[in-house]
């Protein structure tokens, strides 16, 4: 219906017609469906203040008298609603009645980034947007009685041994959806596990988590073990680090690169940034290159930093790079592309000026460098900044946090 006829969140104000498609039909028929479990989802107030259901009340035109609304039918929810859930018209309250002015007063409603978007009302958990689509999707079946278990079997009328697998006692149960995600004894051990650790009454992923033992044990003939189902689910969680910006050693400084290119291919550009031991600001660049790839960008970046800092009169250079591709190319002598050759022969020249190391850096710690990149990406310009109070806001704040020796957590 939305893309048909361009009506984004007016599912009754759908225009007949007197010959639809077979499919279309069958959508139309679904229209009011959609209407009452649909729900408006605010985002920047762009829809109709009046048709969209965006209190959860339904549409508001239909809580007024006569159904004729005081303001223009083309009114939108950011003409009326601040980003702060106030309405701006002072005037506006007194049209609606009080019950539907407290709703939205007590809801909290606000607009937010990004477009409004409709949501399905029923089961709105489930479609979390973290929640990964397949466990959302088992989920919806799961409510909708779309899981085939032993009992939806057997009203089949294929007769077969029902047992649930699930329970490891004598006497076990028929196999139904309610047992088998609720009260078997790999679910019940599941949700006492994770509700006395975590505080939660029911996690989604849980359900896929029980199927998923279930199908091995049947299917693939695999030991059946309580414990070490759920060993399963608590012993993968993510592992991380600390990544944050080290000092380099006495009496070398650290050169941090970085290239950019905005589309790749598209307008590209480098910066840097020089640091001594007592992390204090020497020098910081930010050079356009014109179109180019994000690739070559981060090789010029080292051979142009390098450059720098032997016209400054920095001998001894530690280079870092977030790239260990460029890394690795100026550290072997193989065949490579043309420029690469180049800015190879490049760096020899200046190896023979100063004394240099070039490392890679995980790309949280290279923050600054990156930011320099894609300021110069962007402005196509050559920027040489001698004074820390000279950089971009953006790239001084991330400066501040290397010097207070703050790190970030990396996955």
């Amino acid at each position: 219906m939305r893309a048909k006829y361009e009506v984004p969140f007016l599912w009754s104000q759908a225009p007949q017609r007197q010959s639809h498609s077979p499919p279309w039909a069958q959508l139309r028929k679904l229209r009011h469906l959609l209407q009452v479990n649909c729900h408006l989802l605010l985002g920047n107030g762009e829809s109709n203040f009046w048709d969209a259901d965006w209190t959860g009340l339904g549409p508001l035109r239909g809580l007024l008298q006569n159904n004729h609304p005081p303001y223009p039918l083309n009114l939108k929810i950011n003409q009326v609603m601040g980003p702060d859930g106030l309405l701006q018209n002072k005037s506006f309250p007194a049209s609606l009645p009080a019950s539907v002015r407290l709703h939205i007063t007590s809801e909290g409603m606000s607009l937010r980034q990004g477009e409004d978007r409709i949501i399905w009302t029923r089961a709105r958990w489930a479609w979390y947007p973290l929640l990964p689509p397949k466990i959302a999707i088992f989920s919806w079946k799961i409510l909708h009685k779309a899981v085939l278990v032993d009992i939806g079997v057997k009203n089949k009328g294929i007769q077969m041994a029902f047992a649930c697998v699930c329970c490891q006692s004598e006497g076990r149960s028929e196999e139904s959806l309610d047992h088998l995600f609720v009260g078997s004894e790999l679910a019940s051990a599941m949700w006492s596990f994770f509700s006395s650790s975590l505080d939660v009454d029911c996690l989604p992923n849980q359900s896929a988590d029980i199927w998923l033992a279930r199908n091995e044990h049947r299917f693939e003939n695999r030991p059946f073990s309580i414990q070490h189902s759920i060993n399963k689910l608590i012993n993968p969680l993510p592992t991380f680090s600390v990544v944050k910006w080290i000092r380099p050693p006495r009496g070398w400084v650290k050169l941090n690169v970085d290239g950019s290119s905005r589309g790749n291919t598209g307008l590209s550009g480098s910066g840097g940034v020089c640091r001594n031991k007592k992390s204090e600001f020497l020098f910081a660049f930010a050079i356009g290159y014109g179109v180019g790839s994000n690739f070559m960008a981060k090789v010029r970046a080292v051979v142009d930093s390098l450059k720098l800092c032997k016209d400054l009169g920095y001998s001894n250079v530690e280079v870092e790079s977030d790239s260990i591709t460029v890394v690795n190319l100026f550290s072997n002598t193989g065949k490579a592309h043309w420029f690469v050759c180049y800015c190879r022969h490049q760096l020899d020249i200046l190896r023979s000026a100063i004394a240099t190391s070039i490392k890679h850096i995980p790309w949280q710690a290279n923050a600054v460098a990156d930011s320099l990149a894609r300021w110069g990406s962007s402005n196509q310009q050559y920027w040489l900044f001698h004074s820390a109070s000279d950089l971009p806001c953006s790239t001084r704040g991330e400066l501040v946090l290397d010097r207070v020796g703050l790190g970030t957590i990396r996955f």
